[in-house]
């Protein structure tokens, strides 16, 4: 914790003119580390800084986030040269109103990967306003991978409610123009229900993402309704760009399956060569019978071109 603190004093007296990586894990920094970063980034003493990864320093919460988040937008000139940002915490808090800041706010022009993981658990006005950066064309232009993770096992407010990702969703799919960089998009241990998937499908089919080709929605409570009004809403819409589709650990059941590869179009998801399935044998009865009969649909949906037929399924 106090190694923290001095990082961010030799900053701020000049004394790292060259530093270009911050790495920190499993050290218990708390919001002092990240308020003492946020105003050497105010003095702009970061400016050759290209990576920051904080990783597992489970005293690190909303405010210390939130400082360093803002500070990035009220500074001058930001991170002019960061390229990777990760903030893998236990108590991140509702901070989307600042990661929506410090995305939209012009000062990151060479981000091309963001994270917020364990802890993401933004309110619903965090997740429309972090939407909101890429429905308005305001995001990082350089930007290529995009992950909000939440998980109960490791966030401090393991009783607390799971990040809606609908809102997020929603906006992004409002997108008039193209966001030609975004290559990943990952959400995982939220929740999207009937209308996230909607909004999934819109992303996917209307072309504004084009160079998207791995989406993951892992443990985000998808069941079978919202599954099969996912690919209700490709009838009209391709994706051929999509190479990896990861829906691991979610509800929806074989069921679910069955009914999600009889609605997609064939040749809409053409370019497809993984789909993650993981966690459905364990929901039923006989796990060895419910991947056989999974197996089955699989190759059924190959034969009749709804799943290209180098498409790896694992379930």
């Amino acid at each position: 914790r106090v190694g923290g603190v001095w990082l961010a004093a030799g900053l701020m007296l000049g004394k790292l003119p060259s530093l270009s990586e911050i790495r920190f894990s499993n050290m218990q920094m708390g919001d002092s580390l990240l308020e003492a970063l946020g105003e050497a980034v105010k003095k702009g003493v970061m400016d050759k800084v290209t990576k920051i990864k904080l990783m597992k320093n489970s005293d690190i919460g909303s405010r210390g986030v939130d400082s360093f988040l803002n500070a990035i937008a009220e500074s001058r000139d930001g991170l002019p040269k960061l390229s990777e940002l990760y903030l893998y915490n236990k108590a991140a808090g509702p901070c989307g109103l600042s990661v929506a800041a410090a995305l939209g706010s012009g000062k990151l022009p060479c981000l091309k990967s963001f994270g917020v993981c364990f802890a993401c658990c933004f309110d619903s006005a965090g997740m429309r306003a972090v939407g909101g950066v890429f429905k308005e064309g305001k995001c990082p232009p350089l930007l290529e991978i995009l992950r909000f993770h939440y998980s109960r096992e490791r966030a401090d407010n393991a009783s607390g409610p799971r990040p809606n990702f609908d809102p997020l969703l929603a906006e992004l799919a409002e997108r008039e123009g193209e966001i030609p960089g975004i290559t990943e998009i990952d959400l995982s241990g939220g929740v999207i229900g009937k209308e996230g998937m909607c909004a999934l499908a819109a992303i996917l089919g209307r072309g504004n993402f084009p160079k998207l080709t791995r989406v993951c929605i892992c443990s985000c409570h998808v069941e079978n309704e919202a599954l099969t009004a996912f690919a209700d809403a490709f009838r009209s819409r391709e994706n051929p760009n999509l190479t990896a589709l990861v829906m691991n650990g979610n509800r929806f059941n074989k069921q679910g399956v069955a009914a999600f590869l009889n609605a997609l179009p064939p040749q809409s998801l053409r370019g497809l060569s993984f789909l993650g399935l993981v966690g459905l044998s364990a929901q039923e009865t006989d796990g060895n019978a419910a991947s056989a009969e999974l197996s089955a649909l699989v190759q059924k949906a190959q034969s009749q071109g709804k799943l290209p037929l180098n498409c790896r399924v694992h379930y």
